[in-house]
């Protein structure tokens, strides 16, 4: 996870302490959403997922992070003066 194509620096590696390496997280989902929601207030607007072989099926995974992470999330936000934030 590195903010948008650039080496990513070493106080986002430290999001809540922990350094993480190059090789990815192996985390559970309310650690995940943590460490994204740090992401996110250094200023990253976009991850990448690349799912290494697991115990658990991909398609598993990839439910798992649709319905409890993406939600925490949402890219859908519309801003607008006259309407309040959905």
């Amino acid at each position: 996870m590195s903010p948008s194509c650039a080496t990513p620096t070493r106080q986002a590696l430290q999001v809540y302490g922990r350094v993480t390496s190059h090789s990815g997280l192996r985390v559970g989902r309310n650690r995940l959403i943590d460490y994204l929601g740090g992401l996110q207030q250094l200023g990253v607007n976009h991850v990448a997922f690349n799912l290494k072989a697991s115990r658990r099926p991909a398609t598993e995974v990839l439910q798992e992070l649709a319905e409890f992470v993406l939600p925490a999330f949402p890219s859908n936000l519309i801003i607008n003066s006259d309407r309040p934030v959905q």
